[in-house]
């Protein structure tokens, strides 16, 4: 009996530590459960962080680009308006340069039809003092022909008497 006891405490003493060594590998697959639980949180509370992180830098990479499009469209805008100023500038200078060239064209036609008029006129005068000239010749020399022709008639009358006071 004495076998069956030694036999019995040796089973019992594998038994407990059989039971032993399961329920410290049950402590140990809960403890490793839980940490395991624990691990799985903590990885996921990171992950989820860096999900907010990603979205949080997604949502200022995003805010960077919006602003940045609002910076670009203002600046399209007012180079847009710039551009249109330039525009309406260029135009209003061309159409000020042919009212300019309009009037200036105004002008030296009217400055060369007066030249050309005045040239008319100063040969028209040039005409009409050439023939004023020559009636004033013509009165002149017409005088001149009967101041000679009144002489020749008294020198010839003369010149009878005298040949015949020297006939007789």
């Amino acid at each position: 009996a004495w076998i069956e006891v030694v036999e019995y405490e040796t089973l019992l003493a594998a038994n407990e530590a059989a039971s032993a060594r399961r329920l410290r590998s049950c402590i140990q697959h809960w403890s490793l459960r839980k940490t395991a639980k624990a691990w799985r949180a903590w990885t996921e509370a990171v992950e989820e962080s860096a999900r907010g992180d990603r979205r949080l830098a997604l949502s200022a990479r995003d805010l960077r680009l919006c602003v940045k499009r609002w910076v670009c469209r203002e600046r399209a805008a007012a180079f847009r308006t710039w551009r249109r100023f330039l525009d309406i500038q260029r135009r209003l200078e061309r159409c000020l340069k042919r009212c300019l060239n309009r009037h200036l064209a105004m002008g030296l036609s009217k400055w060369t039809s007066h030249c050309h008029f005045t040239k008319r006129t100063r040969e028209r005068q040039a005409m009409a003092f050439r023939t004023l000239e020559r009636c004033v010749g013509r009165l002149l020399h017409g005088h001149q022909a009967e101041a000679f022709d009144t002489w020749l008639a008294a020198a010839e009358a003369l010149s009878a008497a005298d040949a015949l006071q020297e006939q007789s």
